[in-house]
């Protein structure tokens, strides 16, 4: 059971199993389960997690039968350095030395991840919003691509018409973003330029 994608130092990981009769009903084991009953592997390493710090077990959890809670403090590296890693998967194995249903067990109860897929910082949002293509979604520079970047431009940048051409500038003022064929109207004031102040 994927359990999910966690921050660096998250202090509740939680998963929670059942364990059954062969009948498939609810049953207890022989005596309740400790932190030290679940195996914990990191990306399919045989070296597991040393210790049971941060480690913290509920057996039974809210007192029904057959239910368990382990719950992972990630936050927690004492006697375990280097154990917790952003980009790590994780798997949780039951493996007690009780049984249940008069039977030994080993069992995966979960897999969890941390920071696999690394949040995007505010400036990264930023930029990928203006920056997208309005009539494809496809990022670009392009002078010819339609993007939010480009719009906000005409708005607030330097532009200036030679000809018929109106020409957009970046936010130097200086080097063109974009060009646009302009058509004029006999006996209309002209304007030819826009130049905002301040930087």
């Amino acid at each position: 059971m994927w359990i999910g994608d966690y921050t660096e130092d998250y202090t509740a990981v939680v998963c929670m199993f059942t364990t059954h009769a062969s009948t498939g009903a609810p049953v207890a084991p022989s005596s309740a389960f400790e932190a030290a009953d679940v195996k914990i592997y990191k990306n399919g390493n045989a070296a597991e997690k040393t210790t049971t710090n941060g480690v913290t077990m509920t057996s039974p959890f809210d007192s029904v039968t057959g239910l368990h809670c382990v719950t992972i403090d990630t936050s927690n590296d004492t006697g375990d350095g280097g154990f917790w890693v952003a980009g790590a998967v994780y798997t949780l194995v039951l493996s007690p030395d009780e049984t249940v249903d008069s039977v030994a067990v080993a069992k995966v109860i979960g897999q969890f991840g941390i920071k696999l897929y690394p949040t995007p910082t505010a400036v990264e949002v930023a930029d990928a919003l203006l920056d997208r293509d309005m009539s494809t979604g496809t990022d670009s520079g392009s002078t010819t691509v339609r993007t939010v970047r480009q719009a906000l431009r005409f708005l607030r940048n330097k532009w200036s018409i030679s000809g018929t051409t109106l020409t957009i500038t970046k936010e130097n003022d200086t080097t063109a973003s974009w060009t646009s064929q302009i058509t004029g109207t006999a006996g209309a004031d002209p304007i030819t330029s826009s130049d905002p102040a301040g930087p």
